[in-house]
C-alpha cells in the first residue's frame, strides 16, 4: 500500500510555475516549512509523473 501524496507537494509544483521556473527551490522549501532535499525529492518525483 502507498502512501498519499502530500499535497505540499502539489503547492510546491503550483509556486514554481506560477514563477516561470524562477523561484528557488530553497524559497520553495521555506515557504512550505520543510527541507531542500524534501522539495528537490518532489523535483524529481514530478519528472517522473509526468
Amino acid at each position: 500500500m502507498t502512501r498519499e501524496r502530500s499535497p505540499e507537494r502539489d503547492k510546491a509544483k503550483q509556486m514554481w510555475l506560477e514563477s516561470g521556473g524562477e523561484l528557488k527551490l530553497k524559497d520553495i522549501a521555506a515557504s512550505l516549512l520543510t527541507n531542500d532535499s524534501k522539495v528537490l525529492k518532489w523535483k524529481i518525483m514530478n519528472k517522473l509523473d509526468t
